[in-house]
């Protein structure tokens, strides 16, 4: 639906706002202030957790969501370092009628815009339909 699609464009949207703006020296809390004001337009319509990225590698141990860590978060002052790896969960729910996920796990590189490790296009697939 045109709703749907509108949804998902705000996460495509912010995964590449993200993309943008993760840079090692950058806070963490600049990056996630950039995102939200591109998913601030959707959030009366949708539930969303507000974590723009949790850490993911070998120093943190897998579990279905981190407890501690660095997270691109508003509250997260410190600064982004080279080799820090974030998994980018915009996952948009209207309770009852749809979600609307896309993700990118990134790789913060020594000079320049993060590193983009999934290789595929944040972008809508519809699953199921009528």
């Amino acid at each position: 639906t045109p709703e749907i699609a509108r949804i998902a464009d705000a996460g495509a949207r912010a995964v590449e706002t993200i993309l943008d703006t993760a840079r090692a020296g950058v806070p963490a809390a600049d990056v996630a202030k950039a995102a939200g004001k591109v998913v601030e337009p959707i959030l009366e319509d949708i539930v969303f957790h507000h974590n723009f990225g949790y850490p993911v590698g070998i120093g943190y141990p897998g579990t279905w969501i981190e407890t501690l860590g660095f997270f691109l978060r508003i509250d997260n002052p410190r600064p982004l370092k080279p080799g820090m790896v974030f998994h980018l969960p915009m996952s948009f729910r209207k309770f009852g009628e749809f979600g609307a996920n896309q993700s990118h796990t990134i790789r913060i590189s020594e000079d320049g815009p993060a590193e983009a490790l999934t290789k595929t296009e944040a972008r809508l697939h519809v699953l199921g339909g009528a």
